[in-house]
């Protein structure tokens, strides 16, 4: 069972006084409890440097908790160690053998030499800014023991900070002091945190400065460099983020345990040899997050889709019903029944908005489709390339409702800088892509427009046909009214009243047809097909074109922007349709 983790990473200062140490380790406690309690259903990973001081501080506690623990070295271990005492080597190789404590090793950018970065100075920071950047793009929360002063050291506990969230950082007006802003209205949706706990160094700059706040707090940014916003307790956006990952979780387990959960199947097994490719990890963990994001959105569609069904029969017997009574005869029963679908109606809306599967179907397959995405630039070795978070915050998307949460997913689902993969496999890869995923989603979306434009064309040809059956139906009246007066049917039931009877209900039960249209958003679907059928079949024709490995790769860069636009246009599109934007006035 695929397990959507809660990635905490953790960034602070390596002297802490003893004083501080001790309260920052019932702090993290306290926290990292309440994390627990609030999201049973989801396991919590604890990403850390375990460098001396704060990272380690924050690994114990949570291994005493039994939180899983990712030590992400910021270079090959052999050289990390030199930056350790022997005593603290001791304790950081007996943390490294627990087997709650999963080992990373970040790899040493082409552009730095390696002989240079095994001694201290400016290229060996440069490999721990890496690490803060590792930070600053996973974790889904950002626990910091941080005094709140500002430096310019890269990869600092100041500089990730501000970058996660998104307040500047080291080089961005670095010798002005962090402001920090009293916060007690909600936050808006879509928002990082920090969980910062103040701390007193050993080494401070200035011993005369003023206090450190005395209790933690959560930390926001967006409002411009060197500027936070605090609060005491824990904001409801993040508990609402919280709840909504939760709940994702535990969706995903009770559909499981029933029996009920279904995917068309992942992509990495139609990958030549997976397990022998270097980014199998990461392809692995993409593909199994893809399978449940899929089965979800399939599971939360059948009942959208059905409640959609049966909210246009119910109005179609209930205009039926209507006009009976009205035309045909007036009999309590079709009241009754009119009723009865009215309540029923009712009780199905108060269904719907309570197990919310339209928004989690929209959702869910938001996921889906964007690490189906990221899975094929990873192969293609373009990833790096197509910011998700960016793209996210400027659709809007994560301004939702039950959408907040889901960049969660995406930070933690990333490749890891590799060596060069050989050109052979580089070759194979691009290839694997083009045909699995290029080609694919060209017949894909060709078949999608072919199907919606035949049903789009049958709809149209039938209300042709009703147009002119209800201008001979108004012929006939105006000029054989009275000769249909004259035959009876049934009882007092003549054919002119049976005739009008007809000329209401036939074209109400076409409004009700184009209705369901509407909110299955049948044109609006046709279009986003059409449009991402003109994306792959271009990309496809440039890649036929291109002579290198590079200008493939561009292709394919190109063409997961524009089609991971085009999903969150979509589902833009498909929420306010059911969730109308406010208006003006």
């Amino acid at each position: 069972m695929t397990k959507t983790h809660l990635l905490i990473g953790v960034t602070g200062h390596r002297d802490l006084t003893n004083k501080s140490e001790q309260s920052a380790r019932a702090e993290v406690h306290e926290f990292l409890g309440r994390l627990q309690a609030s999201v049973s259903n989801t396991p919590i990973k604890l990403i850390s440097g375990l460098a001396d001081g704060a990272d380690r501080l924050v690994a114990k506690v949570a291994l005493d908790l039994g939180i899983s623990v990712q030590a992400v070295l910021p270079m090959p271990q052999s050289m990390y160690e030199n930056d350790f005492t022997a005593e603290s080597l001791k304790d950081f190789k007996s943390l490294l053998n627990n087997d709650d404590v999963e080992l990373v090793e970040l790899g040493i950018p082409k552009h730095i030499d390696s002989s240079v970065a095994e001694r201290q100075g400016k290229e060996r920071n440069q490999l721990y800014a890496q690490l803060g950047e590792y930070l600053i793009q996973r974790s889904g929360i950002l626990i910091a023991l941080w005094d709140g002063k500002n430096n310019d050291a890269v990869g600092g506990t100041s500089d990730v900070v501000l970058r996660y969230l998104n307040a500047g950082g080291a080089g961005l007006s670095s010798d002005i002091d962090i402001q920090f802003l009293d916060k007690t209205s909600a936050h808006p949706e879509g928002q990082e945190f920090v969980f910062s706990v103040p701390v007193e160094r050993t080494h401070a700059a200035n011993k005369s400065e003023p206090p450190i706040p005395s209790k933690p707090e959560f930390l926001s940014g967006n409002f411009g460099d060197n500027t936070l916003l605090s609060q005491a307790d824990i904001p409801s956006e993040l508990e609402l983020q919280l709840s909504h990952i939760d709940d994702y979780n535990s969706q995903y387990k009770k559909i499981v345990e029933s029996g009920r959960f279904f995917t068309w199947g992942g992509m990495l097994d139609k990958l030549p040899n997976p397990e022998s490719h270097p980014e199998y990890a990461t392809l692995k963990a993409i593909d199994d997050e893809y399978q449940k994001a899929d089965g979800l959105a399939l599971y939360n569609q059948q009942f959208s889709d059905r409640n959609f069904k049966l909210f246009g029969y119910m109005s179609a017997l209930m205009g039926l019903f209507f006009l009976l009574y009205a035309k045909i005869l007036a009999a309590k029963l079709f009241l009754i029944g009119y009723l009865v679908l009215f309540l029923a109606g009712l009780w199905m809306f108060r269904q719907t908005d309570k197990h919310q599967w339209f928004s989690k179907h929209l959702m869910q397959r938001i996921i889906a489709e964007t690490l189906r995405t990221r899975f094929y630039l990873i192969l293609a070795g373009v990833d790096k390339k197509v910011n998700v978070g960016n793209m996210l915050d400027l659709t809007g998307v994560k301004q939702f409702s039950g959408f907040s949460w889901i960049n969660q997913i995406f930070r933690s689902h990333q490749s890891i800088e590799t060596d060069i993969k050989p050109p052979e496999l580089q070759n194979s890869d691009i290839d694997f892509v083009c045909k699995e995923w290029l080609d694919d989603q060209k017949t894909y979306f060709n078949k999608k427009i072919d199907s919606l434009s035949h049903r789009h064309h049958k709809l149209e040809k039938i209300k042709g046909r009703l147009l002119i059956a209800s201008a001979v139906a108004v012929a006939v009246l105006i000029f054989f009214k009275k000769d249909l007066v004259g035959v009876t049917l049934i009882g007092s039931l003549d054919m002119k009243t049976l005739l009008v009877f007809f000329m209401g209900l036939l074209p109400f039960w076409l409004g009700v047809w184009e209705i369901y249209q509407s909110k299955m958003a049948i044109k609006e679907l046709l279009w986003q097909y059409r449009n991402q059928s003109n994306l792959f079949n271009l990309a496809s024709i440039q890649v036929a074109h291109c002579k290198t490995i590079e200008q493939k790769r561009a292709v394919l860069t190109e063409l997961g922007q524009k089609s991971l636009m085009e999903n969150f246009l979509w589902t833009i599109h498909r929420h306010h349709r059911e969730h109308e934007p406010p208006t003006a006035g």
